[in-house]
C-alpha cells in the first residue's frame, strides 16, 4: 500500500526505462563524430531525455550527421560537377549521398528534440543560463 493508498496496478507493473549513465560512443564513429555524440547526448542526459534504448538511434543521427559533412567536403575538394563515362556535365556523385544523409540527420534530429520546430511542439522552453547576475535573477 502506498502513502496515499494502493498502488495502481499499471504503476506496480510499470517498467521504468533507464537514463544514459556514461556516454560511450561506438568505435565506429569519426572522431568529430564521437565529439558531438558526447557534446549534446550530455545535454540530452542531464535533461532526462536520452534513455538507453535511444542509443543506436543516437549514434545513427551522429553517422549521418559526419557522412553528409565527408559528402560536402568530397564536393568542395571536387568541384560540383563532373564529367560522365559519356562526356556529360553532371552534378558530383557526392550530392546525393549528402542529401540522403541530411534527411536522416533531420529525421532523427526531430525525433531527439534537436530542432526549432520539434521543440515548439513538445513546448520545450530554452533553458536560463547559469551564470545570470544577482540582479536578473531578483527579476526573474
Amino acid at each position: 500500500m502506498g502513502v496515499r493508498g494502493p498502488i495502481p496496478e499499471q504503476e506496480m507493473n510499470a517498467k521504468y526505462i533507464q537514463i544514459v549513465g556514461e556516454l560511450h560512443p561506438p568505435k565506429w564513429l569519426s572522431n568529430r563524430a564521437k565529439l558531438k555524440f558526447k557534446e549534446y547526448g550530455a545535454m540530452l542526459r542531464d535533461s532526462g531525455l536520452l534513455l538507453v534504448s535511444d542509443m543506436a538511434a543516437w549514434a545513427m543521427l551522429w553517422l549521418a550527421w559526419d557522412l553528409a559533412l565527408q559528402a560536402a567536403e568530397t564536393i568542395k575538394k571536387d568541384g560540383a560537377t563532373t564529367i560522365d563515362e559519356r562526356g556529360f556535365v553532371r552534378k558530383h556523385p557526392g550530392f546525393q549521398i549528402w542529401r540522403d544523409n541530411i534527411n536522416t540527420f533531420n529525421k532523427l534530429a526531430n525525433d531527439f528534440a534537436l530542432t526549432p520546430a520539434a521543440r515548439a511542439r513538445l513546448n520545450i522552453l530554452p533553458g536560463k543560463p547559469d551564470n545570470l547576475s544577482e540582479l536578473e535573477k531578483l527579476l526573474d
